[in-house]
């Protein structure tokens, strides 16, 4: 889209200097580490909601996203299991009890 003359790296740098923009870049994913041989390893389950704010009386949840994955008891992630993301059809406000 931009590559034709134009700097990416340089656009990036210079949208990161105003403080009107915050610029996210891509994640490069890391190898995984293997257990050795009998290391006991865990499970575990990340939970990213999305909502339209944080007042639970009045915003809604509008995403949720879940990956389960296995971990060493020095807190080296081995593997991932599983993923799910979904998009509330109607947004649902959170009832706490």
């Amino acid at each position: 889209m931009f590559e034709d003359g134009m700097n990416l790296a340089a656009m990036a740098e210079a949208l990161g200097r105003s403080a009107d923009y915050r610029v996210l870049r891509r994640l490069i994913p890391r190898a995984l580490s293997m257990p050795a041989g009998d290391q006991g390893t865990k499970t575990a389950v990340l939970l990213d909601t999305e909502t339209t704010g944080l007042d639970a009386q009045i915003d809604e949840i509008i995403e949720l996203g879940m990956v389960k994955f296995d971990y060493m008891a020095d807190g080296r992630i081995v593997g991932v299991r599983d993923a799910y993301s979904s998009f509330a059809n109607r947004p649902c406000r959170y009832q706490p009890r």
